[in-house]
């Protein structure tokens, strides 16, 4: 293999690092620092890969490889799930947002080229046992990397960011993804890539000094996965143990009556654990949230009713649905009364569905969610297909006539867990790079064409119209998708940071302009919302003078989005507080109506619109407005006792 594409699969290894990244000088430290590095790797393996290509591919051989990818049935449904899923993007209700998305979660169209790209890579330049060992070491390294990180924040360690050992029955690890819903997931694909090692390289070494670093590797994932105490993992886990198991003893027949001893009792033992989660027994085992299972329980009551609000939203546009990263959009337009309760406030924003199902048949409409199944479909097809057809593989680079049935269970298994677990979880990097990963090694390890170089003469020019926009769109990624969004991240935190230096209002905009300015296609929303808030509260104190808080609004408003929800809210707070501190004059009075106004437009059922109006009705004395607008409120929450004891008073 040519050195150029020896650097993009070196580029591939150190992309599994990722995980382990942490970037406390970033807005979002856990997420920021992980996308910019995976895409980073990506688009620089695509330029070596590119490269390679054009001058180090005289005789056709990597070309055909690349070819040769895209005939694969996972490839086939892969391209197309891609490709709907832009196509959802550009025909949706924010094609920005759906392209770029934003610094909290990184995802998009944007994100999910790169991931593409990663899965072409992967097929095309791992072509030997050895090379797919490598880098499920490089993923266990990294795996290892962000327990490590999450056991040190667990312990106070200065400098670690995390949920810690001392918040006592409210702890859940997070490791170094800083979300311990996604933690659990993450340590079942890691244990698969364990396995799979201890399989297919110590087998027959099982007291190897290799084979101790995997079992430690399995003993750490189990710790990680009860202390990240996740119930929708949990179940996963369990479906994927009795499929993974099944389909193993599906291929040898005598092992079928402890396969169905050993679900009985396991099944036997979950129930009876969940049965009586609330004892002290079952309460004392660590991770024992995993046991409260409850269809009553507030945050499944939660998803529900998201559920019923992503069905509302697809129903309007059943094809292509809203668009990638456009959930929080359908949340606004379509919020289900239900979720919300007077007196207890209003709880958090949802931009997802929180169900990778609802989620991709929302945003992606009909077409999109049916090209997810279909890899789903191509990959469990294949791996029975195979079944059938042979019983064992010759792998280059390793020892011949591998037996798939292990790794076969392994694969079933994982992903079926990460099916099972997606019910009520959304995807997000941590989840969607091992599930490309391991779409991949399924395309190489079911292969049906002989794994042989080939040196047929090749056209000059096919490669190069390949490979030049392939470099030239893998540099714009770099850029815009991996360098620009740090640099502003990091400007905003720079500034927030530093920013009691400042002792005037010009030194206040000196001082975030290079944030709020900055070039970055992805996270404006972001930086307005935070500093807009930042400023709201302080012209709500009152404590400033008239000509400062009137310039520090005049600052950040021409910024606000007019199409954002808590955009048009934060314009009618800085005009409320100007018309209650600053003289009421009535310019204030009507700008903070017009906001409040166009935000309930957007979000007729939102809570934060309604009481807006209403809080500002009161204020102002108009009685009419106060009844209209509490009127509403009732009727959409019957029981809101405050708005009633409003409207009882004469």
């Amino acid at each position: 293999m040519s050195i150029p594409f020896k650097f993009a699969r070196g580029f591939l290894y150190l992309s599994a690092l990722y995980v382990a990244l942490v970037t406390p000088s970033t807005l979002f430290p856990f997420i920021v620092g992980k996308y910019a590095w995976f895409r980073g790797m990506v688009d620089l393996a695509l330029i070596a890969f590119a490269i390679g290509l054009l001058f180090y591919d005289g005789n056709g051989a990597m070309w055909t490889r690349l070819k040769e990818t895209f005939r694969k049935p996972l490839a086939i449904t892969v391209s197309a799930f891609v490709t709907l899923f832009v196509l959802a993007g550009f025909f949706g209700v924010d094609p920005a947002m759906s392209f770029w998305s934003n610094f909290e979660r990184g995802e998009g169209s944007l994100q999910l080229l790169h991931l593409f790209a990663f899965f072409v890579l992967l097929v095309t330049l791992f072509r030997d046992e050895k090379d797919w060992r490598r880098f499920f070491g490089w993923l266990i390294a990294g795996g290892l990397l962000s327990m490590a990180y999450g056991f040190l924040a667990a312990s106070g360690t200065s400098g670690f960011l995390g949920s810690q050992f001392s918040e006592g029955a409210g702890f859940r690890f997070q490791a170094s993804i800083g979300n311990s819903a996604y933690v659990a997931a993450f340590a079942i694909f890691i244990a698969c890539y364990a396995g799979y090692l201890l399989w297919s390289r110590y087998r027959h070494r099982l007291m190897a000094g290799g084979a101790w670093i995997l079992y430690g590797t399995l003993v750490l994932m189990a710790a990680s996965f009860l202390l990240a105490a996740t119930r929708g993992a949990f179940l996963g886990l369990l479906a994927g143990l009795v499929v993974g198991a099944g389909y193993y003893v599906f291929a040898h027949r005598a092992w079928r009556r402890w396969f169905a001893v050993g679900a009985t009792v396991l099944v036997l033992t979950v129930g009876t654990l969940v049965f009586f989660r609330d004892s002290a027994f079952v309460k004392a085992i660590p991770g024992s949230r995993i046991f409260d299972i409850s269809v009553t329980a507030e945050t499944f009551q939660h998803r529900t009713i998201m559920w019923g609000m992503a069905l509302e939203g697809w129903k309007e546009r059943p094809i292509l649905g809203w668009g990638p990263e456009n959930y929080i959009q359908i949340f606004d337009q379509k919020m289900d009364p239900a979720y919300f309760k007077p007196g207890e406030g209003f709880g958090a924003w949802f931009d997802r569905a929180h169900s990778v199902y609802f989620d991709y048949l929302a945003e992606t409409g009909a077409l999109g969610l049916f090209a997810f199944l279909a890899i789903l479909a191509a990959l469990f097809w294949t791996l029975f297909h195979q079944h059938k057809s042979a019983q064992s593989v010759p792998i280059r680079g390793g020892s011949n006539g591998l037996p798939l049935a292990v790794p076969k269970a392994l694969i079933m298994g994982t992903i079926t867990a990460y099916l099972v677990q997606g019910l009520v979880l959304f995807d997000v990097l941590p989840i969607y790079y091992n599930v490309f990963s391991v779409l991949a090694f399924s395309t190489f390890l079911f292969r049906k064409e002989k794994d042989v170089l080939s040196s047929q003469h090749r056209s000059s020019w096919a490669p190069a119209t390949v490979a030049v926009p392939l470099a030239l769109l893998a540099l714009a990624g770099l850029v815009f998708g991996s360098y620009a969004p740090v640099v502003k991240a990091r400007a905003y935190i720079s500034a927030l940071q530093t920013v009691s230096e400042v002792n005037s209002v010009d030194g206040f905009k000196a001082h975030f302009n290079p944030a709020l300015t900055h070039w970055s296609p992805i996270g404006q929303e972001e930086v307005v919302k935070y500093l807009g808030s930042d400023i709201s509260n302080l012209v709500a104190r009152g404590d400033q003078p008239e000509e400062v808080a009137r310039t520090l609004v005049a600052y950040i408003e021409p910024h606000l989005f007019s199409n954002n929800v808590r955009h048009l809210l934060m314009g009618g707070h800085f005009s409320y507080a100007l018309w209650e501190n600053y003289g009421r004059k009535p310019e204030d009075y009507v700008r903070a109506e017009e906001y409040y106004t166009a935000a309930y437009r957007i979000g007729p059922t939102l809570p934060p619109a309604l009481y807006s109006l209403f809080d500002l009705a009161m204020k102002g004395g108009q009685l009419e407005k106060v009844r209209a607008v509490g009127n509403e409120i009732l009727r959409l929450w019957p029981d809101a006792e405050d708005v009633k004891a409003v409207l009882a008073t004469p």
